[in-house]
C-alpha cells in the first residue's frame, strides 16, 4: 500500500441538485481529460451513495503535485443551481457518508491530514467549503469516535474508535469492483455493506458483495439468486 499523507476532498463542480454518477465522472476523465481511469478514489453521489473509483493502492489523478501520497474523495455538486457560483451543496446524506468514509480511512491512516483541494492548490474554490472548519463541528465528532466527545450515531467497531484498523478493510476496498456502493449496516448486524455495481457481471445490480461486521470480520457473499449474468 502507498504511503498516505493527505486525504483530499473535492467537488465535481456541477450544479446543485444535478445527479451525476461515478460512471459519468469516469467518462469525463477518460474521454475529455485523457486519464486512464477516473482520477478519484471515491465519489459520493447526491443520494449519499459512496462509489469506489480508482483502487486505493493506485496513485490518483486529482491534485497536481500531491497525487502520489494522497487519497481523493469527490462529492457530487459544489456549484449553485445556475452553475455560476461555488456553493457547499452537500445533502445530509452526502455529509453523513463523507464523515463515515473519513472515519474508516482516517482510522487506517491516522497521521494523514484531511484537507480540501483549495488548501493545497491556491486559487481554487474546490470543494466549495472550508474542510478544516467543517471537521471541527459536531457532525464530524459523531462520525469519528476516536476524537468524539459525544456518542456516535451508529455502532462503531472498537478497533476503529481506537485507531487500530488494519490492512484488511483497506485491501477489501482496493479489491472491490469499480463502482461498488459502500453504505452503513443500517442495524442489520453489519457495520458496512458493500453492494456490487450493475456493471459487474458476476454479481448483478444491488447485490451484496461483502459485509463488514462490528468485529471487523469480512464476509464475502456469493452471487444472489436472480442476479443478472
Amino acid at each position: 500500500m502507498r504511503t498516505i499523507n493527505l486525504i483530499l476532498i473535492h467537488c465535481s463542480a456541477t450544479p446543485e441538485g444535478r445527479a451525476v454518477s461515478m460512471e459519468e465522472i469516469r467518462r469525463w476523465h477518460i474521454e475529455e481529460r485523457g486519464f486512464r481511469d477516473i482520477g478519484y478514489h471515491f465519489v459520493i453521489e447526491i443520494d449519499g451513495r459512496v462509489r469506489t473509483g480508482r483502487p486505493l493502492d493506485q496513485v490518483g489523478a486529482h491534485c497536481v503535485g500531491r497525487n502520489r501520497d494522497s487519497i481523493g474523495i469527490c462529492y457530487v455538486g459544489g456549484m449553485d443551481a445556475e452553475n455560476k457560483t461555488p456553493k457547499d451543496t452537500r445533502t445530509p446524506e452526502q455529509k453523513a457518508s463523507l464523515f463515515r468514509l473519513l472515519g474508516v480511512i482516517g482510522s487506517r491512516f491516522p497521521l494523514a491530514h484531511v484537507r480540501g483541494h483549495r488548501d493545497v492548490a491556491p486559487g481554487r474554490a474546490c470543494p466549495s467549503y472550508d474542510v478544516k472548519t467543517d471537521m471541527a463541528g459536531p457532525e464530524w465528532q459523531h462520525w469519528y469516535p476516536r476524537q468524539a466527545a459525544v456518542a456516535p450515531k451508529e455502532p462503531v467497531p472498537a478497533a476503529v474508535s481506537q485507531g487500530l484498523l488494519g490492512e484488511s478493510l483497506v485491501k477489501l476496498l482496493s479489491t472491490a469492483p469499480p463502482g461498488t456502493v459502500i453504505k452503513g449496516g443500517q442495524g442489520e448486524g453489519a457495520w458496512l455493506v458493500l453492494e456490487a455495481p450493475s456493471q459487474d457481471p458476476p454479481h448483478g445490480q444491488g447485490t451484496v458483495w461483502a459485509t463488514v461486521g462490528l468485529d471487523l470480520a469480512v464476509t464475502m457473499h456469493q452471487r444472489a439468486e436472480g442476479a443478472k449474468a
